[in-house]
């Protein structure tokens, strides 16, 4: 999980993983790791889900934080546009640096929001692909099924 500092990527982590909220904000330092195994499919599938920290980007993210890896999840605030343009950012860099990685967009904090959010993230050439609140619960499950999904899928066809 990438994104800027505070758009909720541990609270999505947390909500996912153990099904709590936490109103607290506490700033991750460098890396949490959380697991998670679950049936999909008649398949038993184990997570194990990386929340890094805002400082670790693309250019500086050490390349141990990547070996392995299947996926990213970029993870922006919808109420601070300024955490979408990070995401935009980010995601061309490790598109760059790591082409085979399956992703996925996440615009968190909707429970914040006064109207649903207009997608206008393509004008961007980044496409959100769900829309979710940790704090409510909403999509987080879902969110989490899109990137498995496409493990899924990819695992088929191999």
């Amino acid at each position: 999980m990438i994104g800027a500092f505070a758009v909720g990527k541990t609270s999505l982590v947390t909500k996912y993983t153990t099904g709590l909220f936490s109103e607290e904000y506490l700033s991750t330092i460098g890396v949490n790791i959380k697991n998670k195994t679950i049936e999909y499919e008649d398949k038993i599938v184990h997570l194990l889900i990386w929340d890094i920290a805002d400082i670790v980007t693309y250019q500086n993210i050490p390349k141990s934080y990547l070996k392995g890896s299947h996926g990213i999840i970029l993870v922006y605030d919808l109420t601070r546009k300024e955490t979408f343009n990070r995401i935009c950012n980010e995601f061309k860099g490790f598109l760059e640096t790591s082409p085979n990685l399956k992703k996925i967009v996440i615009g968190n904090k909707s429970d914040l929001l006064d109207q649903p959010v207009a997608d206008n993230s393509s004008e961007l050439g980044v496409i959100t692909d769900i829309v979710t609140s940790a704090k409510s619960g909403t999509n987080v499950e879902q969110a989490f099924q899109l990137l498995i999904d496409q493990f899924i899928a990819e695992s088929s066809i191999a």
